[in-house]
Parts: C-alpha cells; sequence; structure tokens
C-alpha cells in the first residue's frame, strides 16, 4: 500500500486477463454490487485455501499449474 499498491479485501475476482504485460481484472464490489475494472502490471492471489478456485474459474491464462496443498503449521 506504501508503494502505491490497491488493496481490496473481501472483493470477489469476476475475470482477469493477461495483455502483453498488463492484467486486465475485472472485480465485483460486494458494497454496492457494481463491476470494477482495473489494469495492473502485478497480481496477487492472496486467496488461502481458495486460491487454486481462482486460477482455474477466473484467470485466463494458456498455461496453469494447480496448488498442490502441504499441511502446515502455524507459530505463535
Amino acid at each position: 500500500h506504501e508503494k502505491g499498491a490497491v488493496i481490496k479485501t473481501r472483493t470477489p475476482i469476476v475475470k482477469a486477463t493477461r495483455d502483453v504485460d498488463i492484467w486486465k481484472i475485472q472485480l465485483k464490489d460486494k458494497n454496492t454490487g457494481n463491476d470494477l475494472f482495473i489494469n495492473s502490471k502485478a497480481l496477487i492471489n492472496a486467496a488461502g485455501p481458495w486460491a487454486d478456485e481462482i486460477l482455474t474459474q477466473s484467470i485466463s491464462l494458456p498455461y496453469q499449474q494447480h496448488i498442490t496443498w502441504v499441511k502446515g503449521s502455524h507459530i505463535i
């Protein structure tokens, strides 16, 4: 955020496509129901347990690897 990133929590991604070196991203604003359109140099999939669902249903890439889950640990 400090470097200019736009962070949209709890905002579902509808579709993301790569066009040369720019991501074209369509989001759904849960508060208004309106579609938001963003162009970005980078796209970070931080969907946690839903990351593979995002890759297979929303992001259009010619080749996609599926996420292999591993058992993690939490350190307190």
